[in-house]
């Protein structure tokens, strides 16, 4: 009799991780559509903060190595189209920074805002580099109205707003995370 009524409350636990899972994971692919669109919609009319770095760099930092590379891809992938990329280019940059972002978190650093801030920062300016240099840098000519009115103020918005961004996916990382996770 006991072991029957061990197997179903692991049952019922498994049951409610899972569940916790799967409601957390969609909570994070709705906090990723809806900056999206404010990423290509704008905020204020062309006010286009790049909040989708920030997310992928909050969510890794609370996810295993797999789970915030996939992420991270998506985010990535779904960063190419808002801001009209080559397709891949920053999902597979994301991909990487998001998986070292994770093992950082799991291994050497504390998950807080001080370093959510640090990353995201190291990220922006990565992937701003990266964008400015191979989109436009190569090919030369007048470049320093697309930096100064486009590439910055994405980025830059992008960071500022990070902290509310890590608190929204504390929150729900915090609530629906199962026990056993933590």
């Amino acid at each position: 009799m006991k072991i029957s009524r061990r197997k179903s409350t692991v049952s019922a636990r498994s049951k409610t991780a899972l569940r916790l899972n799967i409601i957390r994971r969609l909570l994070y692919s709705a906090l990723l559509l809806g900056f999206y669109v404010i990423m290509v919609c704008g905020i204020i009319r062309n006010f286009q903060p790049a909040l989708l770095l920030p997310l992928a760099v909050a969510v890794a930092m609370r996810e295993k190595e797999t789970g915030a590379s996939v992420f991270g891809a998506v985010c990535g992938l779904a960063f190419d189209m808002a801001a009209c990329l080559l397709f891949g280019f920053t999902g597979v940059l994301l991909m990487i920074m998001c998986c070292l972002t994770s093992f950082l978190s799991l291994n050497l650093i504390k998950v807080n805002i001080v370093n959510h801030f640090l990353l995201t920062a190291l990220a922006c300016a990565f992937i701003g580099f990266m964008d400015y240099f191979f989109n436009y840098g190569v090919w030369g000519g007048s470049t320093e109205v697309v930096l100064s009115h486009a590439i910055i103020p994405s980025y830059v918005s992008g960071l500022v707003l990070a902290p509310l961004v890590y608190l929204l996916v504390r929150k729900i990382a915090d609530r629906f995370t199962p026990n056993a996770e933590l």
